[in-house]
């Protein structure tokens, strides 16, 4: 597994986790936050461009090249058990499925094969959803 990050100015907007076959990637998922508005810089995050630099990037190969032109639809990701629908762009054998959810564009890229599994997602939330952690008890 390989995770990268990317900020401007120490605002973070994009993280990229990739997890590997061997030397290749197999599944890359990336959220990704608008900059504010008071940056002279933009960061879109456009599905065609996430699923060119993924055929470009993830064989250790070379570029992987697909003949067929990309084929727009609609598709969906499984966030925490709920279901997003999605923008849904295929080339070939591959597949980005793209959504916003809240303030935050998650697109999970991978092979048509593996991505009915990667577009079950679960974000760890910053705090505990019951109240506090209780840890057990200690043992004697």
């Amino acid at each position: 597994m390989l995770v990268g990050r990317q900020g401007v100015d120490d605002f973070l907007n994009q993280l990229d986790v990739a997890y590997y076959d061997d030397r290749t990637i197999a599944v890359q998922v990336t959220t990704h936050r608008q900059l504010p508005d008071h940056f002279r810089t933009t960061s879109p995050l456009h599905p065609s461009l996430l699923l060119d630099s993924f055929l470009v990037n993830s064989s250790p190969g070379g570029p992987v090249l697909v003949p067929d032109e990309p084929a727009q639809g609609i598709g969906e990701l499984i966030v925490d058990g709920a279901a997003v629908q999605a923008d849904r762009l295929t080339r070939g054998d591959y597949v980005v499925t793209s959504a916003t959810v809240a303030d935050v564009t998650i697109a999970v890229i991978s092979t048509i094969d593996l991505h009915h599994q990667a577009v079950l997602l679960h974000r760890e939330s910053a705090g505990p959803a019951d109240g506090p952690r209780q840890d057990p008890p200690a043992r004697q």
